[in-house]
């Protein structure tokens, strides 16, 4: 998928080492829009060092991607989303969590806050619109959830790049809901 989309691509641009972090796994999801557009979304599970409290924790990456560049069309939103079961699991930290602006920026980067974690940091263009995120549906702490969106209006390429640190409790399973969406317009 990241030839497909170039810069846009599933790590972005100008990806630093992942370092020591081990691969826990990887999901992909193609989604259609009308006949000639396709989108990607792809979640990665990255497993960290225990974190501060003893808990086991994960990154995940969560990236999404379309393109309607040979249509007439446009894309209106783009979003993706991790929300955890009520058993003990809760949403850490996460990037972004702020407002990012076409009008203000060309690209923007992501990255873990911990820091005692090297690696995981990419960035991706953002040509038009705005990367931000559903306060309805992001939250920290016990059954919390992440949503990162890209809303505007685009006649071309548009990628979403997110990345989460989640947490649970030792000895339990490790279980969360992915969800993505993409809104296009005269496709």
């Amino acid at each position: 998928m990241g030839a497909a989309y170039g810069s846009y691509g599933i790590y972005g641009r100008d990806e630093t080492s992942e370092g020591e972090l081990e691969f826990g796994g990887a999901r992909t999801q193609p989604l259609e829009h009308g006949a000639d557009v396709t989108s990607d979304h792809t979640l990665v599970l990255y497993r960290l060092p225990d974190a501060p409290d003893g808990s086991p924790a994960a990154a995940l990456r969560l990236w999404s991607a379309v393109d309607v560049a040979d249509t007439d069309g446009t894309v209106e939103r783009v979003g993706t989303a991790v929300d955890l079961p009520g058993d003990g699991a809760s949403m850490s930290i996460y990037d972004p969590g702020g407002d990012h602006r076409a009008d203000r920026t060309d690209a923007y980067t992501i990255g873990t806050a911990r820091l005692d974690i090297a690696g995981l940091s990419a960035t991706m263009p953002l040509p038009a619109g705005t990367v931000s995120l559903d306060p309805e549906r992001t939250a920290v702490g016990d059954a919390g959830g992440y949503a990162p969106l890209w809303t505007g209006s685009h006649d071309g390429t548009v990628g979403l790049l997110a990345t989460c640190e989640i947490r649970w409790p030792a000895g339990t399973e490790q279980e969360l809901t992915w969800s993505m969406a993409v809104e296009t317009a005269g496709v």
